[in-house]
């Protein structure tokens, strides 16, 4: 079967019109002129269908001026954002029942901030806009270049205040942190041990730090005292500081339900029951079907909303568009109660 390229060619010669004046009937543009215009127009149609033209995507994007095509773009090291399930049903719910498609792919930082590699990327993926999914710690000489080369362009990220959407940490752990102090706990504990401090500039990780910034404003507003523990794998000794000390937190919140298995586990080692005597708030990776009550990340309206976002910045690339924190969904368990 010939090519659409070399079916293209032929039509236009049959014709005697451009390449370009087929493809765009051929994409539905009618003609600006009535009479010979009108006829030519339909010996172009009757000439693609007997020949068995099929378009392209690109000679769609050239009737179109739009390639109708949205790339996400993963770093490969520690700081680029995962891409879940829920996550990447989003981005996929987003374009459902339209003629957008989405491009995935991932590059190492060294490869994205050297020369002209982004131009050469939007190039290479006949995309119209980009999501560009870091979490946490990217170069300034990608961000820069991402400004320079990508204006089409949102960032899965907290730390910039626009063109750029992430979950909205800071208030999911103040309104943790009210849960608890409504069922009467005074003292409480935040254990984040899935984020650290090792940045390559030493900095927190975003999540990390908006977290913190919630918990502290958080006991301050209800006149609660805390502490926290930041540690990857808290030791032995770090447990029984926290739990056997001298003032030891009724209410504790964790940011993964894993964290929430080992905790509970070491409440029972130190005599304690669930939720009579303590409450567990997993905040963030919360399975519902642990039992246990908490906040959990939207990662589904994450991905929904960012494509949104990247289509509005396509249409106006110049337009900074307001940074958008989704907010935590609850989850229903049975790991609260009143300190006992």
């Amino acid at each position: 079967m010939p090519s659409p390229g070399s079916i293209i060619r032929h039509i236009a010669a049959e014709v005697g019109v451009t390449e370009r004046s087929v493809l765009r009937i051929l994409g539905g543009q009618a003609p600006q002129r009535q009479g010979a215009a009108m006829q030519r127009a339909d010996r172009i149609r009757a000439l693609a269908t007997e020949l068995g033209y099929q378009p392209s995507s690109a000679a769609r994007a050239i009737v179109r001026g739009t390639h109708q095509a949205i790339g996400v773009l993963c770093g490969i090291g520690q700081f680029s954002g995962p891409l879940g399930d829920a996550f990447t049903r989003g981005l996929l719910h987003a374009l459902l029942g339209t003629d957008w498609r989405l491009l995935l792919s991932a590059y190492d930082d060294d490869t994205l901030t050297q020369g002209d590699s982004l131009p050469h990327l939007l190039t290479e993926w006949a995309v119209d806009g980009v999501l560009i999914n870091y979490h946490s710690g990217f170069p300034a000489s990608f961000a820069s270049a991402v400004d320079r080369f990508l204006p089409a362009s949102i960032w899965h990220n907290a730390l910039r205040p626009w063109d750029a959407i992430a979950p909205a940490d800071r208030d999911a752990v103040c309104t943790a942190v009210a849960t608890l102090a409504e069922r009467g706990h005074r003292h409480l504990a935040y254990l984040d041990c899935w984020y650290t401090s090792d940045d390559r500039d030493g900095r927190l990780h975003d999540s990390n730090r908006e977290r913190l910034a919630g918990f502290t404003a958080g006991l301050t507003a209800h006149g609660l005292t805390g502490c926290s523990i930041l540690d990857l794998i808290p030791d032995q000794a770090a447990w029984d500081h926290l739990l056997a000390g001298a003032t030891p937190p009724t209410g504790l919140i964790v940011t993964s339900t894993g964290v929430a298995f080992e905790l509970e586990r070491q409440l029972w080692r130190h005599g304690y029951t669930i939720p009579q005597q303590r409450s567990i708030l997993v905040l963030g990776d919360c399975d519902s079907h642990a039992g246990y009550s908490g906040l959990g990340i939207p990662q589904q309206a994450i991905g929904t909303q960012a494509i949104a976002m990247v289509r509005r910045k396509i249409a106006e690339p110049q337009r900074r568009l307001r940074r958008v924190m989704v907010p935590f969904v609850p989850v229903t368990g049975c790991s609260l109660g009143p300190p006992g």
